[in-house]
């Protein structure tokens, strides 16, 4: 009886074979198959205890199916992701709320404020774009007016970090003492000495006024007073290491 709709109250007489009013579990499957349900046709019930072949029927495209539960799950298994690794293919939407073991997923909301809060208000850090991220500041010497955290730490302005280098604090090591932290530190050139290059010689006293040279610092011919040798490589305003420049940014 393809199509027929089971109603509620109807009693199913010579069905299926004429002369009995019974109907069985096989033939009510049989029908329900290809049949169609009104609400209120089958009551709900509850179990939890799965039997050895349990059914779920399935409406699709007005008609009802019958699918035995394994085939369900088999089904969905195909879907959604197991611990063992199986590959998703369908959407997964999950709250933003704390994953509770090693296993659960979590969503980009939440991994995105944790990262977020992993980073401390105040951590400088070097950033290889022409502008600061969303919650960077660059620290350029600006005010630190609206952001408590950051006046905590630095006081009434950020640090002007444009174009210097960095070094770590002393903190009573020894190596660069007296200094306080934030402190700058101008430019130095620490004593040291050059040796001449070939044809001069180091004398320990000039030349005098009429351009002669002490004998006894020369010891060979046409030696020329070397007691300042002037530099014409990598001449320039500032003493460097080679470089490259990048922002410091400070997490608000």
């Amino acid at each position: 009886m393809p199509g027929q709709q089971i109603q509620k109250g109807t009693t199913y007489v010579n069905y299926p074979t004429a002369g009995t009013n019974q109907v069985t579990a096989e033939n009510l499957n049989d029908h329900v198959d290809n049949a169609i349900l009104l609400p209120g046709a089958i009551s709900a019930q509850l179990e939890s205890v799965p039997e050895d072949v349990d059914y779920i029927l399935a409406e699709r495209g007005g008609s009802l199916f019958k699918y035995a539960l394994s085939s369900i799950k088999d089904l969905f298994a195909s879907y959604f992701p197991l611990r063992s690794g199986a590959i998703m293919t369908g959407e997964l939407t999950l709250s933003s709320s704390t994953p509770s073991a090693a296993a659960v997923a979590a969503s980009k909301g939440y991994v995105d404020a944790s990262i977020a809060a992993s980073t401390l208000p105040g951590a400088i850090v070097m950033w290889g774009g022409s502008s600061a991220p969303t919650g960077w500041l660059e620290c350029n010497g600006q005010s630190t007016a609206g952001y408590a955290s950051l006046t905590a730490i630095y006081g009434t302005n950020l640090p002007d970090l444009r174009g210097e280098f960095i070094r770590g604090w002393d903190h009573g090591r020894g190596v660069d003492s007296g200094r306080v932290i934030l402190s700058a530190q101008a430019q130095d050139v620490q004593p040291h000495t050059h040796t001449p290059p070939s044809g001069y010689q180091y004398v320990t006293t000039p030349f005098t006024g009429d351009g002669s040279i002490d004998g006894s610092q020369v010891t060979g011919s046409g030696e020329r007073n070397a007691s300042a040798v002037p530099s014409a490589v990598n001449v320039g305003t500032e003493t460097r290491p080679r470089n490259v420049a990048l922002m410091f940014i400070v997490k608000t």
